[in-house]
């Protein structure tokens, strides 16, 4: 393709030149391949041209060529060159209050516009995708650096529900001894007088109640810790989720 342009490039400029020496114009045809809208809208840039020359002339070509590709973004660069030679030339040819030697050095100067702006957008374009190409690399390392924290995370919630499940066992135990006590004296003080049938609570029995609340504190925590890890997946998932549209914005832009 790059070979093509440079032939395709060639050839006109060989045209334009041949033209010059013999102080006759003769025009590049316009590329088969020019769409009737394309041709339309470079007939329509190339005429706010005007009658400017020399150094103007450079900028002004430069312009237009920048605002054309800008509409026809999708527009074969050669064919669009080509398409853009053909209309200035031919609007010179057909003037007649110029003399041919002055024709030839406007197109020149023309041409020589419309292909720096040319050239100039194919380096930006290659230039940015390089950037998101590189800015891309860096999302997908901050998401694969999110997705490990996140396993972690997970990881960790997992073994607290195992953990959980061990505490629960144990705590059934002692929970169920301490239901056959009814008062939990701390420290246990003397009855006055004779002792009811039953009353006498054993320090096993205490030590099971106690037990039995530091079990049923420890899982409560470990649910309020469990809960917290869970927030962080959740807010994780997010910021994933929105790392790849960012992604995805800069893939859409190349």
């Amino acid at each position: 393709m790059v070979r093509t342009y440079w032939v395709v490039i060639a050839v006109t400029i060989a045209a334009l030149n041949a033209s010059c020496i013999a102080f006759a114009l003769d025009c590049p045809s316009v590329p088969v391949q020019a769409t009737q809208d394309g041709q339309r809208k470079v007939s329509l840039a190339v005429d706010r041209i005007g009658p400017v020359k020399g150094v103007d002339l450079g900028v002004r070509a430069r312009s237009i060529t920048n605002d054309l590709l800008k509409e026809l973004p999708n527009a074969d660069r050669v064919y669009l060159e080509q398409m853009m030679l053909s209309a200035y030339c031919t609007a010179l040819r057909d003037g007649t209050s110029l003399a041919e030697s002055e024709k030839a050095e406007r197109i020149s100067t023309y041409r020589e516009g419309v292909h720096k702006a040319i050239v100039n957008k194919g380096k930006s374009k290659t230039k940015v995708a390089k950037e998101d190409g590189i800015s891309n690399y860096r999302i997908r390392r901050e998401i694969e650096g999110l997705q490990r924290e996140q396993a972690t995370k997970k990881a960790s919630i997992g073994k607290n529900l195992e953990k959980m499940r061990d505490l629960n066992k144990d705590r059934a135990t002692y929970e169920a001894r301490c239901e056959t006590v009814d008062t939990i004296i701390d420290p246990p003080t003397p009855y006055l007088g004779e002792e009811p049938k039953g009353a006498v609570i054993q320090e096993e029995d205490i030590y099971s109640c106690q037990k039995n609340l530091e079990l049923q504190n420890e899982v409560q925590s470990i649910k309020e810790k469990n809960a917290l890890l869970q927030q962080d997946v959740e807010t994780i998932d997010n910021q994933i989720a929105d790392l790849r549209l960012k992604m995805y914005k800069v893939r859409g832009s190349l």
